[in-house]
């Protein structure tokens, strides 16, 4: 029984764990389908408007905002992974972002076949300590 609990700990944390990389992942995706669409914007506006300054309001967090005008035109700093960033072009860093944001959807993916098969196996191995419990006594079956 006790190497059930064991197991079942076990379990948990990897589920938790596989949870909290679900999440941050999914966190991700929204932050490069942001860029992804403002990146769109950015060379819709490029196209028409290409002598003009690129006015804008940016959020500085905490419901602190500022009025920018991008003196640099058709470069962005994106995040590549972990701390690693790289200054792009519009173009490449929304082909970059669209990419990302593919392979990131196929971790989604993986991490929820995985968390099934962990809950499948707590699943199993609840089913397994009933058992036990029934024919050591401890329980009657329904």
């Amino acid at each position: 029984m006790e190497n059930l609990s064991v197991f079942y700990d076990k379990v948990t944390t990897d589920l938790k764990q596989l949870n909290d990389m679900y999440e941050r992942t999914m966190s991700d995706i929204k932050e490069y389908q942001e860029l992804t669409s403002t990146l769109k914007i950015m060379l819709d506006f490029e196209k028409s408007h290409s002598k003009d300054d690129i006015k804008m309001r940016t959020n500085l967090g905490e419901y602190v905002f500022a009025d920018v005008t991008l003196r640099e035109k058709n470069k962005v700093v994106v995040k590549m992974i972990g701390d690693i960033y790289a200054e792009l072009t519009y173009e490449r860093g929304l082909a970059f972002a669209e990419g990302k944001i593919v392979l990131l959807e196929k971790y989604i993916e993986d991490y929820k076949l995985s968390m099934g098969k962990l809950k499948a196996h707590m699943d199993v191995g609840l089913i397994i300590k009933n058992e036990m419990m029934v024919q050591e006594g401890i329980i009657e079956t329904v």
